[in-house]
């Protein structure tokens, strides 16, 4: 019985199609209607089952099915590694043009496929899925009365404007809990690995970009994270456009002001602010970066005028389709080879993240440069690589991830020679730092991920913010605000901040903790309420106020008296001022700290030869002995706020004065393969580290550097 109703509603379909062969020439450029456009996609798709597929993503409010073509060389089918891409139309049912010019792509990817060799590349490489009609409800209320109207047949059924009718990052919905169009498409969303989307609007000529909104609300420039390949994507369409780009191109509307935009492109909210729209949830909600695209003043065309708007956007159309391919991609997996699904990759320095889809696979949309790029999963222990893009280039980049240790288990900073020396070919170093600072810049306002806070855009998610957990893993190359704290030292080519870290014992000069925390220490009087209670009298007598602490270059000898002093206690106790290391009760031989009046006492330490020793071993410019292996490795290291790497030598890997000695704070000292005009020859302050060709000496934190592989 079920499999007579399917196969009867086959020879329906069947029958269709045959009819809408009869009834229909698809060869001709006219408006089509919600049956005839049904007829159409039918057609197609029974006349080139090989690539298509039709399927519907839901119902309008007035019951109409919400068509989807599907074109690819394996339809039906997410293919493991190939992009998805959407092309969404007549989102405000007034505007016909849009429908009408993705069902002339849809005609042109099939009749195209064995004869074109970009179409058949595109097909084969690309899942595109064609939503000709958002609001077939409106449209059939525009195409009846309001064709000359600029609002009869905008909004769906309900009256509720479409484009402002999805979850919005900055305001609550205006207009209602989601329709069921915005439903089906916020479904249909979740439901494909979506890279690249366009929505094509009528009303302007003009490419616009998100975000839509902004913070305030009012018509401003609003920017997002990847502003800049937003804006490679909207100059795309309008370059290959025949005359969006153009500076003042022909306006055909009499009725509506004239406008026009430098290169055809516009930020949208720097346009017109709007709330609730279709190409901010893509990017806020999703891994799917989409664009809006207004093809003409006209919102309904004459029938007469769509050939030469399909031959306007027929390039335009293919060229950006082309866009989903130039980034990286690639698969996460894990090291038996299994696709870790939900697994999160970001680029340094851009807070936004994408996911991997069910298949381990991923899709990440950059211009031109040089990136960082990591991935991280739950219960894996990150992995980051450099990319190098250029024009036009996509890369493919695939991650093995390691499982984490036992849950619980701390990463050792004394582990093995051997594998300290991995972590750092490749990335991967324990620190005892805290979260990357760079954390604490992140605007709430353009979090990506709200409704998901484990997937919020933090730079480093795969940093633990445990207060109890000492040792932190992390794997990327990482770009810091500050480099090594400071300004440029004259002809070092080093920087230091003029305020070091507390940890670093300010002004101690030293670097270390000990030396540097005695010299504190001696500069903070502790007032004592109470006099010290002694054994017996010293010949030596502590003032009540104002004790002074002379330090002799020598251990000084203590004069006794003759007859013992007599200890005069006050009535009252007096306030006594001792340096912090007298407030314990352990006293010295021989000295007594009991207070009398106005005598000095002459408190012996250590030899100043001693401290001067300890200066003078900073000046030996030592390797680690862990990375001496590495010493003379080719490694490529970045600075902050520069695109590109600086590649050089290894030269020295150690401590500076002034940092804290973990191995957080290593230094690297490289010698530059060209000349830098803030290099030097491997000295700093007055102390040469290594040797180096004059204005090739560099210093880098270890951990923005990389190993290069020969």
């Amino acid at each position: 019985m079920f499999h007579g109703v399917k196969q009867k509603e086959s020879t329906r379909d069947d029958g269709t199609a045959r009819k809408s062969v009869d009834i229909l020439n698809v060869n001709e450029f006219k408006h089509h209607d919600y049956e005839e456009m049904t007829w159409f996609l039918k057609y197609f798709a029974k006349k080139y089952p090989d690539i298509t597929r039709l399927y519907s993503i839901g119902y309008s409010v007035q019951n109409r099915k919400l068509w989807v073509m599907e074109i690819s060389d394996n339809p039906g089918k997410h293919e493991a590694g190939e992009p998805e891409i959407k092309y969404i139309g007549n989102i405000h049912g007034n505007e016909a043009l849009g429908r009408e010019l993705l069902l002339q792509l849809i005609k042109y990817f099939c009749e195209n496929y064995e004869d074109s060799s970009k179409v058949k590349s595109l097909v084969d490489t690309t899942g595109i899925h064609i939503l000709p009609s958002m609001n077939p409800d409106g449209y059939e209320m525009a195409a009846v009365r309001g064709k000359g109207n600029k609002l009869v047949g905008k909004r769906n059924a309900f009256r509720v404007d479409l484009n402002r009718n999805f979850p919005d990052q900055f305001f609550p919905s205006t207009t209602g809990l989601p329709q069921s169009e915005v439903k089906a498409v916020m479904d249909w969303i979740k439901a494909y690995p979506f890279v690249l989307s366009a929505s094509l609007h009528s009303g302007a000529l003009v490419a616009l970009y998100p975000y839509d909104d902004s913070p305030s609300g009012q018509s401003l420039y609003s920017a997002t994270p990847d502003d800049d390949v937003f804006r490679r994507l909207a100059k795309t369409y309008s370059q290959a456009h025949p005359v969006m780009h153009l500076a003042n191109p022909k306006w055909n509307c009499t009725d509506q002001k004239e406008e026009h935009f430098i290169d055809g492109i516009t930020n949208g909210a720097s346009w017109s602010s709007l709330s609730g729209g279709m190409q901010d949830y893509n990017y806020v909600h999703s891994n799917c970066f989409e664009i809006t695209l207004e093809l003409g003043c006209d919102r309904f065309p004459k029938s007469s005028d769509l050939e030469k708007y399909w031959h306007d956007n027929k390039k335009a159309l293919i060229e950006l389709t082309q866009q989903v391919h130039y980034g990286v991609s690639g698969f996460v997996k894990n090291t038996q080879g299994e696709p870790l699904s939900d697994a999160t990759i970001s680029v340094a320095d851009r807070r936004h993240d994408v996911t991997t889809s069910k298949d381990g696979d991923y899709w990440r949309l950059l211009v031109p440069g040089s990136y960082e790029v990591t991935a991280r999963a739950n219960g894996f222990q990150p992995q980051t690589h450099l990319v190098e893009l250029r024009s036009s280039e996509g890369k493919v980049i695939n991650f093995t991830l390691k499982p984490n240790q036992e849950v619980g288990t701390k990463l050792s900073l004394v582990a093995g020679e051997d594998e300290l020396l991995d972590r750092v070919i490749t990335g991967t170093y324990v620190t005892e730092d805290t979260a990357d600072p760079r954390e604490h810049i992140i605007q709430p306002s353009h979090n990506d991920r709200d409704e998901q806070s484990y997937k919020k855009h933090v730079l480093h998610p795969g940093l633990t913010t445990a207060p109890n957990l000492k040792y932190r893993l992390t794997t990327r190359l990482s770009i810091e605000d500050e480099l090594l704290h400071g300004v440029t030292a004259q002809g070092s080519g080093m920087s230091e901040e003029s305020k070091t870290d507390d940890s670093s014992g300010e002004g101690g000069g030293s670097g270390d903790d000990t030396s540097s925390h005695d010299k504190q220490e001696s500069d903070r009087p502790v007032i004592i309420q109470k006099p010290l209670k002694l054994a017996k009298p010293a010949s030596v007598q502590a003032p009540a106020k104002h004790t002074s602490v002379q330090t002799p270059a020598k251990p000084a000898s203590v004069q006794t008296p003759a007859k013992p002093a007599s200890v005069q206690t006050p009535a009252k106790p007096a306030s006594v001022q001792t340096p912090a290391k007298l407030s314990s009760n352990k006293t010295s031989p021989g000295i007594n700290t009991k207070p009398t009046k106005r005598n000095s006492v002459q408190i012996p330490k250590k030899p100043a030869s001693v401290e001067a020793k300890k200066e003078t071993q900073l000046k030996i410019a030592v390797t680690d002995k862990r990375f001496s292996k590495l010493i003379g490795s080719n490694v490529a290291c970045r600075l902050v706020g520069k695109k590109g790497l600086k590649n050089g030598i290894l030269k020295w890997v150690g401590h500076l004065p002034k940092l804290p000695l973990d191995n957080a704070h290593l230094i690297a000292g490289v010698e530059l393969l060209t000349d830098d005009k803030l290099g030097t020859d491997g000295t700093y302050r007055g102390v040469r580290y290594f040797k180096s060709s004059p204005r090739r000496g560099y210093f880098f934190r270890l951990k923005d550097c990389k190993a290069k592989k020969h």
